[in-house]
């Protein structure tokens, strides 16, 4: 799943940064743990997708199905290139 893109996104990725209120509010344990949105959105970034029970929960503490990973984006964002770069025919 992709934050951001279609209707029925993540909005509670686990990632500290997005989870943490603007300061000058403190970001700690109990910041973490409000049931809110994320209140910095990461349009773009790839969670880990759905459990093996092909369940996705929404929630920052299920670090299985929502967890942002470097892993998981850099790939995926080197295969969004390649299909665009494909696509706007740049190899010519």
């Amino acid at each position: 799943y992709v934050v951001g893109v279609g209707q029925n996104y993540p909005k509670k990725p686990r990632d500290r940064g997005s989870s943490c209120p603007a300061l000058p509010a403190t970001c700690n344990k109990q910041a973490y743990l409000n049931p809110n949105a994320n209140p910095y959105l990461l349009v773009g970034a790839l969670v880990n997708g759905p459990s093996f029970g092909d369940f996705f929960y929404d929630d920052r503490l299920e670090s299985k199905t929502n967890q942002v990973s470097v892993e998981n984006n850099a790939g995926f964002q080197s295969a969004v290139a390649g299909l665009l770069y494909h696509q706007l025919d740049l190899g010519k």
